[in-house]
């Protein structure tokens, strides 16, 4: 029996259903390098991510100074991104390789559930950073109580009950997981229930956008008008010439040094960091959404090569936040530092590591 062509979107199901059929991949016309490239990079995706979020991990674990609320849900990333590494990249880099996927149909569903509850609980705990950034920033009195321990766990067990229930769905008859060729991975097969697609988009991504879009939005405002404020203060001291030079010093610096100035600060950066965390998420994780549309609608305008990249480019996500928190934020960097070399990094002040507010990663 002839196998269809799968360079098409048209076509991806058309190719998983042979495969489930026969077991038989489509004909590799890659050639060594390719295959050796694409092995390659997959290999160092997945190593990057299992060491780089267990850094991040034992880094929370072991420095009371990121030990705070923000920090819970940034190690519900690194989690989720850990397991990704160690769960569904080894899978992704064997069919890769092998150009078919050469393990069972229930092995299939279970990886392909598997990545769709990690990605969820991702986007999900993004949006739940937004929120507790939002409550720091333009609630500060209220912070404590408006992101409280309870709260927190309810936030964390919401977001990984929904994702399991949305990767369940196909295993139950809405919609199914198939093994998509020009991916290499196992997921759901967009195309078979547009229900599913578009539930999974709306609730799942649209959702979750929405309240980072109007957090990040509200904490830009609010970010602008305190800037306003102290410099408005700092201007209002530099003009009182009555006041020798010395005491205008003083009192600018005191003005600066204002526990809630300098918190606000803190929480702003903070939010800054998270920000960009989050905007690489989305960068990552919209070329896949794009793919995941066109095989749903039957839209064929795309080449193999750009759903690989796709592939790639969701996968590169995982090792990505070690990195950023690394770059980003000196008390990450420090701990990571601690973690590989085994030296006590010392601060400016030549002490060890201070314990910051809460909230602030």
């Amino acid at each position: 029996m002839a196998l269809p062509d799968c360079t098409a979107a048209a076509n991806i199901t058309a190719c998983s259903i042979q495969w489930n059929d026969s077991k038989t991949s489509v004909e590799d016309s890659r050639n060594a390098a390719t295959v050796i490239t694409q092995a390659v990079s997959i290999g160092v995706i997945m190593l990057l991510s299992i060491i780089g979020n267990s850094l991040v991990l034992l880094a929370i674990y072991k420095n009371p100074a990121l030990q705070n609320k923000t920090a819970i849900f940034i190690a519900n990333i690194a989690i989720a991104d850990f397991t990704n590494g160690c769960i569904g990249m080894p899978f992704l880099l064997v069919s890769t390789i092998t150009n078919n996927w050469p393990f069972s149909d229930a092995l299939c569903s279970f990886t392909a559930a598997i990545t769709i509850i990690l990605c969820a609980v991702s986007i999900g705990t993004l949006g739940s950073i937004a929120h507790d950034r939002y409550c720091a920033i333009v609630y500060p009195l209220k912070y404590h109580e408006l992101m409280s321990k309870t709260k927190i766990v309810f936030f964390l067990a919401w977001i990984w009950i929904q994702a399991v229930v949305i990767a369940i769905c196909p295993l139950l008859g809405w919609s199914e997981y198939i093994y998509i060729q020009n991916e290499y991975l196992c997921t759901a097969n967009w195309g078979q229930d547009i229900s599913y697609t578009l539930s999974l988009t709306i609730f799942y991504s649209l959702g979750p956008m929405t309240v980072m879009l109007y957090c990040y939005i509200r904490i830009l405002m609010v970010a602008r008008r305190h800037s306003r404020q102290i410099t408005a203060l700092k201007t209002s001291v530099a003009h009182q010439t009555e006041i020798s030079t010395k005491n205008t010093k003083r009192k600018r610096t005191s003005i600066l040094s204002d526990p809630s100035i300098v918190q606000f600060r803190k929480d702003a950066k903070s939010a800054f960091i998270l920000f960009i965390v989050i905007a690489v998420f989305l960068i990552c994780w919209m070329p896949h959404l794009v793919t995941m549309y066109a095989i749903a609608f039957g839209y064929n305008g795309f080449t193999d090569a750009f759903y690989t990249a796709t592939t790639w480019l969701s996968m590169t996500n995982s090792m990505l936040n070690p990195i950023l928190y690394g770059v980003l934020n000196r008390q990450y960097r420090t701990a990571f530092k601690q973690l590989l070399f085994g030296t006590v990094i010392k601060n400016r002040d030549h002490g060890l590591i201070k314990t910051r507010p809460a909230g602030d990663p």
